[in-house]
């Protein structure tokens, strides 16, 4: 039996040693590497493989046409793996995060729930090779998970803060990574900008609690509808919006390229792509779960959708122009445009620690 626990193993009576880290990696490699099989074989074109692998597996070469592309129209950002589809891969479990979140069940069960989304969103990390923006991201969500097993609630800027510094303590090295950069700023965006937390806790402070027009049933549930639906379309515009203004001047320092319709390309691909990405992960689950004939069908889907979404971003490019090249911004440059954006966001009372 184990008698010494570590981070990473577990040393046995007769020392003999248990690498969880390692036999983690080599297991997840080994499951990648059977999904890249199994992908290649189940009908997708050569284009909507490439494209494929790099919105689940996260293997792209960025110097191939079809990447090059995505960076023309200044939504290079999607095929790179990050919060948007771990967010997506975690849409799997949401009834089993919600339980936790709202505190319901026996806290043995909630903190076995807890364990076992992590050990499926760590893992697929490890599938994907540990990016830097995925491993944020899996970091504020485990940060998450764990603080609703208390009783305090911290807010989505203090979890980023959280998960910024504990990365910078382990990896010091990743302050200087670019992938790094770009996805905290991203997330700091919509932080200070579209936590929706934080919205509504301001607006329940201005609501009288006594007030029963609140409770009243809508008269009309097709505005209602419609409301909902213009409220996501405001909100995905809104996010993508800040987080264009977040990132633009780092792109611009880094790769001397400013792509001004970004903020219109952006909205939409991202949009679509992460429908996309819903399906390639079920025609993964199909792949090993599901007859033939339904992979086949996914398969095909993807291939149309893929080719809509190419073919329109060519076109919308060759139209638009392929962005500003040569606009290398000096880290003065790019400090002067955050500390703006900062200006702007504290006059309109969002800054609140």
């Amino acid at each position: 039996m184990p008698i010494t626990f570590t981070v990473c193993s577990v040393i046995f009576a007769d020392g003999s040693c248990y690498d969880f880290i390692g036999h983690l990696g080599v297991t997840s490699q080994v499951f990648a590497q059977m999904v890249e099989q199994r992908l290649s074989s189940c009908g997708l074109s050569e284009e909507a493989l490439e494209q494929v692998f790099a919105l689940t597996l996260g293997h792209r070469d960025t110097s191939s046409p079809l990447m090059q592309l995505f960076r023309a129209g200044g939504v290079s950002h999607v095929m790179a793996l990050s919060g948007l589809h771990l967010g997506i891969f975690c849409a799997t479990f949401s009834p089993f995060i919600a339980l936790v979140r709202r505190k319901m069940g026996p806290v043995t069960v909630r903190i076995a729930v807890v364990f076992l989304v992590l050990l499926a969103v760590w893992f697929y990390v490890c599938v994907a090779r540990w990016p830097m923006s995925m491993v944020r991201a899996a970091t504020m969500l485990s940060i998450s998970l764990l603080f609703a097993l208390t009783p305090y609630r911290l807010r989505l800027l203090y979890v980023w803060f959280l998960s910024v510094m504990l990365i910078l303590i382990i990896t010091p090295r990743n302050a200087t990574d670019i992938g790094f950069q770009l996805s905290a700023v991203a997330m700091l965006a919509i932080a200070l900008c579209c936590d929706r937390e934080e919205e509504k806790d301001s607006e329940s402070l201005l609501q009288d609690p006594t007030s029963l027009q609140r409770n009243r049933p809508s008269r009309n549930e097709e505005k209602s509808v419609w409301k909902r639906l213009k409220d996501i379309v405001v909100e995905w515009v809104k996010i993508s919006f800040w987080c264009q203004m977040f990132t633009a001047p780092l792109v611009a320092h880094y790769f001397g390229t400013f792509v001004p319709h970004a903020l219109v390309t952006s909205v939409v691909v991202t949009a679509y792509t992460s429908a996309v990405v819903y399906l390639c992960f079920i025609l993964i689950a199909s792949l090993f779960l599901l007859p033939e004939f339904i992979s086949d069908f996914l398969a095909q889907s993807i291939n149309g959708l893929l080719w809509i979404q190419t073919e329109a971003l060519r076109a919308f490019t060759a139209f638009a122009g392929a962005g500003l090249e040569g606009v290398k911004w000096s880290w003065f440059a790019v400090a002067l445009w955050y500390a703006c954006v900062t200006l702007f966001i504290m006059q309109r009372g969002r800054l609140r620690l």
